[in-house]
């Protein structure tokens, strides 16, 4: 997802994962090609959304294919690209001790993102030391994952609840498969 501001306007474009194979993917990020200094003035990368499928490697070969362009990365700290990051431990322990406190919530799924995401791996690791604190033994059968997209959230939610394990709430380790649920 890309942003160009000018004269305070802001255009977005959106392409599909970085460096899929498939020729639907590789169309969709077509895009990429006009983020240049000819067409953009700056260049605002959300990082965190563009790293499910591709490694780290990958991720900062990518931003910095945009030089001389300047760039900032949202979510993801990329070496030598200024990066706004977010706290995803601080949200999560919130996010936990809100559902413990306020809604007396004991029993805890937790619908997981692909792996090698920086944020998705922090709030699953929260998820695992709020339930050692608490004195609940980590069940893998309350743990399920999911790669993105609407459809993909609901199959693996489905996939929860077909295995008749109890549970109180469902957290997501973001907002789309949260509304997915």
């Amino acid at each position: 997802l890309f942003f160009k501001l000018f004269l305070n306007q802001i255009a977005s474009f959106m392409g599909k994962d970085v460096f899929q194979d498939s020729i639907t993917r590789s169309a969709g990020n077509v895009i990429h090609q006009m983020a240049n200094n000819n067409t953009l003035d700056g260049l605002i990368i959300l990082s965190s959304g563009l790293g499910f499928y591709i490694t780290p490697e990958e991720l900062s070969a990518f931003c910095h294919g945009f030089t001389p362009l300047p760039t900032i990365s949202i979510g993801e700290k990329i070496s030598d690209i200024p990066s706004l990051l977010i706290d995803n431990r601080k949200g999560m322990w919130d996010l936990l001790h809100h559902l413990r406190d306020e809604h007396g919530y004991q029993r805890y799924a937790f619908m997981q993102g692909p792996p090698g995401n920086t944020g998705i791996q922090e709030r699953f690791e929260v998820y695992k030391e709020f339930l050692a604190e608490q004195g609940i033994s980590y069940d893998l059968s309350l743990v399920v994952q999911s790669p993105t997209g609407y459809l993909s959230n609901q199959n693996a939610a489905e996939e929860l609840v077909l295995r008749e394990v109890d549970f109180d709430v469902v957290v997501a380790f973001n907002d789309l498969m949260a509304i997915s649920v």
